[in-house]
């Protein structure tokens, strides 16, 4: 399992296409409101897998919603 920082790495990138793609016209108003909810709940079960610690479960339900974005 990566470490919690390489999550957070991971997590700011797909933030930053996220916001760039909306600035630039790449993403629809829709696909955006549709994306902004789904990297909020990544980033809130990051910080509560940072608090309980990492579980071999809870990385591979992080890494689902990752992906999905």
């Amino acid at each position: 399992m990566p470490s919690p920082n390489a999550l957070d790495e991971r997590i700011a990138v797909i933030e930053k296409k996220i916001e760039g793609g909306a600035v630039r016209g790449d993403l629809s108003k829709r696909e955006y409101s549709r994306l902004r909810p789904q990297l909020a709940v990544v980033k809130y079960k990051s910080a509560k897998m940072e608090k309980d610690g990492v579980t071999e479960q809870a990385y591979m339900d992080l890494e689902h919603y990752l992906r999905g974005l």
